[in-house]
């Protein structure tokens, strides 16, 4: 990958992959709890120790998902940043990574907008506010985020000092 700019277009395949966990995670977390709820109605497993364990252990596992989440976006912020440092940059290329952070920007808000309106429904607010407090934080402020690991991509492609420059010293 050595185009030019590339960290704007990362920044937006990270908007779309972290909606796509998130929902991937609200989802999951539902349907688990949706089926442990059915399972622990029914009088034969109820009554098994081993099988309250595993279904509690499963909830555990799911209630993981929000650290998991927080971690692997953490991790693409760092990465952008890492990939913008390698990337040679030009100065004119600058208007365009301006254009492409517009254009990933009102991409982010329709995402955010998307993930109120499904995280705010009546089957999904009860897991969002107790179960998905930080990816729920995350995807409610996606713009800000977005702005803010674009800025300091943009801080850090422009802001080295390139090798021609290096040369001239």
């Amino acid at each position: 990958m050595n185009k030019k700019a590339q960290t704007p277009e990362d920044l937006i395949y990270m908007v779309v992959f972290f909606l796509a966990f998130g929902l991937m995670a609200l989802v999951g977390s539902y349907a688990y709890s949706q089926i442990k709820d059915a399972a622990m109605d029914v009088e034969m497993m109820n009554s098994s120790s081993i099988v309250v364990a595993s279904l509690d252990a499963g909830t555990t596992v799911s209630n993981l998902t929000d650290y998991v989440f927080l971690f692997i976006f953490i991790g693409f912020g760092i990465a952008i940043w890492i990939i913008a440092y390698f990337i040679p940059s030009q100065p004119i290329i600058i208007t365009l990574y301006v254009i492409a952070m517009v254009i990933g920007g009102l991409i982010s808000s329709i995402m955010q907008y998307v993930w109120e309106q499904i995280s705010q429904s009546t089957n999904f607010i009860a897991i969002t506010n107790n179960n998905m407090l930080l990816t729920n934080h995350v995807l409610t402020n996606l713009v800000l985020y977005y702005v803010i690991i674009g800025a300091i991509g943009m801080i850090i492609l422009f802001g080295k000092q390139s090798k021609t420059q290096e040369q001239m010293l």
